[in-house]
């Protein structure tokens, strides 16, 4: 367990997780119940639809599990540019499989569903259209969320130079100097973001790290390193030479 405080206003939420994993649970084993069921009554377009959802629902899930396993591993490089951190490298290729499993349900789904004869249990027609609509949404974003991560080639990464940040997520590449971040704070404008470390920039959006524990054992530790750096400039060289990376894996910070 880290040394460091935990920001204030974080929140674990530990509840809705907990919550949120068991529906997880529940959606492959429906799924994969209900793939059975159409298998043995010949079904064969309503089995890859349900066995893609329980694909979709087992690649988020293994990613959350796999990460919280790994969580302990400190994923990162220091050299001329700076000390970069990276999240678990098994999350790309588990959230891949995750969107190929979504896709691959959705595309049949608006496909084959419309024209009849496919026996699952959201299909009945008085919720068809309302169903059709989720499922193309769906199949937008998944396509979407699989593109980006091919040519993006992973989740992103965090960056912290002497000069400012760079952050990196699925979608978008924010950098900021740092004469430019008027603030360090543990809050975010996204409410869901669970552990964020916003960088408060001078006439610009923030730059939000939305789970800085996805980049370090120890989030808070990480938290409190980015302040450090921010109110330090005079340790600023630590970033190229790997002392801060020593300094955030043995949580060498005071939490200011």
């Amino acid at each position: 367990m880290t040394s460091l405080p935990q920001p204030d206003n974080w929140k674990n939420r530990p509840v809705l997780i907990g919550l949120s994993f068991l529906f997880a649970v529940a959606v492959i084993v429906y799924s994969v119940a209900q793939a059975v069921t159409a298998v043995h009554r010949g079904d064969y377009v309503a089995a890859l639809i349900t066995s893609g959802f329980a694909v979709f629902s087992l690649g988020l899930v293994a990613a959350i599990v796999v990460a919280k396993l790994r969580s302990n591993t400190l994923r990162g490089v220091s050299d001329s540019t700076g000390t970069t951190l990276r999240p678990d490298p098994a999350g790309p290729w588990l959230l891949a499989v995750a969107l190929v499993g979504a896709i691959c349900s959705a595309a049949l789904y608006v496909v084959f569903v419309p024209r009849g004869g496919v026996d699952i249990p959201f299909t009945v027609p008085v919720r068809q259209g309302r169903s059709l609509s989720l499922m193309w949404a769906l199949l937008i974003i998944a396509v979407g969320g699989l593109i980006a991560l091919i040519v993006r080639g992973g989740l992103g990464h965090l960056r912290l130079s002497p000069d400012g940040v760079e952050y990196s997520d699925i979608m978008h590449t924010r950098m900021g100097t740092w004469n430019g971040v008027t603030a360090v704070t543990d809050t975010a404008p996204n409410k869901t973001a669970r552990h964020p470390i916003s960088f408060v920039v001078k006439d610009e959006k923030p730059i939000v790290v939305k789970n800085a524990s996805g980049y370090a054992p120890s989030g808070a530790a990480l938290y409190w390193m980015v302040r450090h750096y921010w109110k330090h400039p005079e340790n600023r060289a630590e970033l190229t030479n790997g002392r801060a990376l020593e300094r955030l894996r043995d949580e060498q910070f005071e939490a200011e």
